[in-house]
């Protein structure tokens, strides 16, 4: 039997909110439309149309498209209120690498 990652254990332990960014022409597009399937709810899947897996690393055409949406998803499921200054601007938090 062959490993594969995507079970009904994702809807049990990916309890976290989930993006999936796949090419309408991604050979892996089965995979993201499927884990979405059996996500939980906060998931988001998104399909770019014309895009194939590789097209998305660094065809302007596609990340351009893919980047807002990631953003976007990120900064509403990931920004603490801490990130925000009281006038609801955006401070600049140091970052530390270990």
């Amino acid at each position: 039997m062959a490993f594969t990652a995507i079970d009904d254990k994702i809807s049990t332990f990916l309890t976290q909110p989930l993006l999936l960014v796949a090419g309408s022409k991604a050979g892996t597009r089965w995979q993201s439309e499927e884990v979405y399937q059996l996500a939980n709810e906060l998931k988001e899947l998104v399909i770019l149309d014309g895009a194939t897996h590789f097209d998305m690393y660094d065809i302007p055409q596609y990340v351009d498209q893919a980047v807002p949406k990631m953003v976007a998803f990120f900064d509403e499921y990931l920004r603490s209120e801490e990130d925000h200054s009281e006038d609801g601007s955006e401070e600049q938090i140091p970052k530390t690498i270990q």
